[in-house]
């Protein structure tokens, strides 16, 4: 067993992400009747942690569950994490694009996952839906929601840029270097760094969260309490 050992790091990111799981779930229960989009955003990261478990069984499953279904279900969490931010913040969108996109992906990867197994066209699928939900979640982040509370999504937004570049990393570098093997677990050494990189960032984002949870909660408090300041003057 090596230090990057896939089937070792997927374990760990199942631990890891059961941990920011349980964080989501209590910050959801103190928030959720403070602010809309927690609920969204607790069902990103169960998916998240469900995919990665359907991953880990991979060869004790059928394919299509451990190589389809889970990317799948772990992109439909990014997708309603993005709809759980523009409720946070009060923004309005429609997402019939993204929704026939997820339907694109999930096609293209189930495809390639039992019909005609290809490893490096079903991590350029991903990584490429990753992209245009992640840019997405920089856009609401950073420069659509108002000046008043970006200070609180700034970092979150950092986060989805972070992923974002490393996704495109990750294309960039399969097209340079096509994989010869279809097996996930002994494909190189560019899965394994990106499993440790999301990985990181997925702790680092459940962080984010909190803060930027706490942070508008705050902001409540004391504009509540500067009215009732105000009446009492």
């Amino acid at each position: 067993m090596t230090f990057l050992d896939m089937k070792t790091i997927i374990f760990s990111y199942i631990l890891s992400n059961f941990i920011c799981t349980i964080v989501m779930m209590i910050l959801w229960k103190q928030n959720r009747n403070h602010f809309k989009g927690t609920g969204f955003w607790l069902i990103n990261f169960s998916f998240h942690t469900l995919g990665f478990i359907l991953i880990a069984l991979r060869g004790k499953i059928p394919d299509l569950l451990s190589m389809g279904l889970s990317n799948i279900i772990s992109v439909t969490g990014v997708l309603l994490s993005i709809i759980g931010l523009e409720k946070f913040v009060g923004i309005k969108n429609r997402h019939i694009f993204n929704f026939i996109l997820l339907f694109a992906f999930s096609v293209i990867q189930v495809w390639f996952s039992v019909f005609d197994p290809s490893l490096p066209v079903r991590n350029v699928n991903i990584s490429a839906a990753g992209i245009v939900f992640c840019m997405q979640g920089v856009w609401v982040t950073m420069f659509k929601v108002d000046k008043n509370i970006r200070k609180l999504t700034f970092n979150v937004g950092v986060i989805f840029l972070v992923f974002t570049l490393i996704s495109i990393f990750r294309i960039i570098e399969i097209a340079l270097n096509p994989l010869q093997s279809n097996d996930f677990f002994n494909s190189g050494i560019l899965n394994p760094l990106v499993m440790i990189s999301f990985q990181m960032l997925f702790i680092l984002l459940t962080y984010s969260l909190v803060l930027m949870f706490n942070g508008r909660l705050m902001m409540e408090i004391s504009s509540k309490e500067e009215e009732l300041l105000k009446k009492i003057d």
